[in-house]
């Protein structure tokens, strides 16, 4: 019986995942294509700035002591932003992900805690997913007609 749960289980998530990629790519992509126009702007407006940092300092500090200041500007934001990673990437501990307890509840069989941890959670996804069938079906008692 567990194994047929297990299986069940997988095939309902593998399902409802392709499903729901084929869905979101195109948005998806169109997302990603404006975060990257977004950082470009970014980087432009980031070099505008340096550069006016720059012109207000060549008065004030010579020829010589502008692009000192800009580089030593650049290279502290530089080790602010690798620093940052480097605190992220090494974070450790934190919480199990809702996808690490269902794989864990899978693994082990023993469903009672993550069902009883979620109950409201697990009743409007059934909920849904009986609207979603009864869409499907019908759907399919339309065409037929």
């Amino acid at each position: 019986m567990g194994g047929i749960v297990k299986l069940a289980l997988a095939v309902l998530a593998e399902v409802t995942t392709f499903e729901r990629v084929r869905k979101r790519v195109p948005r998806i992509a169109i997302a990603a294509l404006l975060v990257v126009l977004a950082f470009a702007t970014v980087a432009g407006a980031f070099g505008c700035a340096i550069a006016a940092l720059w012109i207000w300092l060549l008065p004030l500090v010579g020829p010589w002591g502008a692009p000192l200041i800009c580089a030593g500007v650049l290279v502290l934001i530089a080790a602010a932003l690798v620093g940052g990673g480097y605190c992220l990437a090494r974070r450790r501990g934190g919480s199990k992900t809702v996808s690490g307890v269902l794989a864990a509840a899978i693994e082990s069989g023993d469903f009672a805690p993550l069902i009883h941890e979620h109950k409201w959670l697990l009743l409007a996804l059934a909920a849904l997913s009986g609207v979603a069938a009864a869409e499907k079906v019908g759907k399919t008692a339309r065409r037929k007609r």
